[in-house]
Order: C-alpha cells, then structure tokens, then sequence
C-alpha cells in the first residue's frame, strides 16, 4: 500500500502525537541494539513505561490460490504458520532455494530478469511470511510467472536436491559469518525481544540448516503452496491449472460516497 496518499497525516493534531509517544516512547519498551560496548557517558532520556505485548497477527486465509494484476513486475507470496524453529527454518530455506532457483533460470539462463530475490518477513511469534520477486518487461511476465510457479511445484513435490541444500547452507555460513552481517544480528535480537520470541543464535542457526533434510524442505512448501498469493502486471492474464483471480470472494467490497470528477482536473471535488 505504499503508492496511496495517507489522508490523516492531514489531520493529526500535535496533542495525538505527544498521546501517542508518550505511551509508545519509554524505556520499558525500547530495546538498542550495539555492535559493540556503549560509548562513555551515554545517556538515554527515555522516561519510564511498561513493555506492551505485540499487537496479535491473524492470517487472512486465501481460498486456494489466486493472482490479481496492477503491479510492477511478478511476486509470489507464501504465508507460513510454523509450530517450532526446525519447520521455520525449513520454510526460510525453500523460499531463499526459490529465489536462487527462478534467479539462475530468469537471469543467468534467459535473460529475462535482473532482479530476483527471495526473503522472509516475521509477522509475529510464528507467522512468517515468504516473498519471491522478480522484475521483468510486461511482455516477458507470463514467462515470468511460469517459471516462479514451476520452482515452487518442484520444490512442494520433490524438494530441493542435495546440491541445493549445500549451496544455502554455505551462502547462509557465509552471511551469518560476515563481519558486515553483524548489523542484520543485532537488529533480528532487538525484533526478537521486542516480540518476545526465543530466536536462535547464529550458531544454532547454521546447526539447523546444515541438518535440514530435503523431505523437510518440501513438507514446509507444501504446506502453504496451496494457498499462495500471486501479482502480476497490468493487463497480464494467469492461464494456470489451479490458480484463479482474486475476486469478491476474498477481497471485500468497499461502500462509500461515489465523487464526481472536477472538471479539467483528476481529482474529484472535495476529494
């Protein structure tokens, strides 16, 4: 939703603003995260407060899968409710296997995409959310998509082969043992505090992943394959077995007053 206008920034009054930090600012909410001791003489001027638990993350579920068109470039997205850190670190390594998969296909092999990356998102304690993207010209966007969709049937019904599984968990050593990667570890500690989860260490990360087997990989993806979230751009028709477009059933429809355009201007009146 980052291309729409936010209209109550029109409206906020500076009293909301002190309200609002006065309950959200405070030391007993706040967690700084260091890559290394504390200067001398640093002072945080946080007045005191309580720690508030995180708001609850209630998944919209989807009715099987289904695509919508009116964006830039194809995206994939899997949402994952995962009941421990095994499973969890399954599902992260099938969507970054994804992203180098339809990368050395898009890119390397065919030239149809610079970009392609795969990443996880947390939503809260065990909600995780999958993201593989992809741009491309709109003429190369049905291939485009064919190819992402293939990776994850493959990945949902076979797993990822053992080469796979060797070349993430040697890019996961590598990053998580990059001294430029202490920034991504400091701030994964500070969400995890914040959040209130256990993360585990880096250590016991690598542990993980390098003990991962390729059945667990494909369980994690074929558990939430079938509920997938695909967009494509403008005017891009998905002719998939399975996949349908997003319609009332899973969108709800807005009610509101219809605006006249102004005359010689975009904008409708009083809008």
């Amino acid at each position: 939703m980052s291309g729409f206008d936010e209209p109550a920034l029109r409206t906020i009054t500076a009293a909301e603003v002190r309200e609002w930090a006065t309950r959200w600012f405070v030391r007993g909410n706040a967690v700084l995260a260091l890559s290394g001791p504390p200067p001398e003489g640093m002072r945080l001027l946080l007045p005191d407060g309580p720690r508030y638990p995180p708001p609850q993350v209630n998944a919209r579920p989807l009715p099987g899968r289904v695509w919508d068109d009116g964006y830039e470039g194809v995206a994939l997205g899997l949402l994952a409710d995962l009941p421990g850190l095994r499973s969890e670190e399954a599902f992260w390594s099938g969507v970054r296997i994804m992203g180098d998969r339809v990368e050395r296909t898009l890119r390397h092999d065919r030239g149809l995409a610079y970009t392609v990356e795969g990443w996880i998102s947390m939503l809260g304690r065990r909600l995780s959310h999958g993201v593989v993207t992809a741009d491309s010209h709109d003429r190369h966007a049905p291939e485009v998509v064919n190819v992402i969709l293939d990776a994850l049937d493959s990945l949902a019904t076979e797993g990822p082969t053992s080469e796979e599984l060797a070349l993430d968990l040697a890019q996961s050593r590598e990053a998580l043992t990059d001294p430029r990667g202490i920034w991504a570890s400091t701030d994964t500690r500070a969400s995890d505090l914040l959040i209130g989860t256990d993360g585990p260490t880096e250590v016991d990360r690598m542990l993980l992943i390098q003990s991962l087997r390729s059945i667990e990989v494909r369980d994690a993806l074929a558990g939430v394959s079938g509920s997938a979230m695909l967009v494509v751009p403008d005017d891009i028709e998905v002719e998939r077995a399975g996949w349908r477009r997003a319609n009332a059933s899973t969108v709800q429809p807005l009610h509101g007053k219809v605006l006249q355009r102004r005359f010689r201007s975009r904008a409708p009146r009083g809008a």
